[in-house]
């Protein structure tokens, strides 16, 4: 599912780290937790945005095997897997056709036949 809310918070701020390490000198120099209230509170919608993208995604995907599990042969269910592992951001690539390449045609027309082309659907 990703990480766990702490975990996802932890990488949130990491992301933007520049704006983490600004907030104590803003504080320092004007006397003010406003601003640094303000961030601090956006990162943590943030990261549970993140981590709400990752449970709903993770539901959907099992909710299509449980559906499609018993037609899908092991090759089309690794397929199916690898180019969902980026998700909830989206497929990043990184895949070659050389492992499914036995059929391929064969597997998308079963796959639009069973009606299992749409993940989630």
């Amino acid at each position: 599912m990703g990480q766990p809310i702490p975990m996802r918070l932890s990488r949130t701020i990491e992301e933007n780290r520049n704006a983490y390490y600004k907030g104590p000198k803003t504080v320092q120099k004007y006397n003010d937790l406003t601003q640094w209230v303000r961030y601090f509170v956006n990162v943590i919608i943030d990261a549970q945005k993140i981590a709400e993208e990752h449970i709903v995604f993770t539901f959907r995907k099992t909710k299509y095997f449980d559906h499609y599990r018993t037609l899908l042969n092991d090759r089309q269910s690794k397929a199916v897997l690898k180019m969902l592992e980026g998700r909830p951001k989206g497929f990043q690539g990184g895949m070659t056709a050389k492992p499914y390449i036995t059929n391929p045609q064969q597997d998308l027309q079963s796959y639009r036949h069973q009606g299992s082309a749409q993940p989630g659907s």
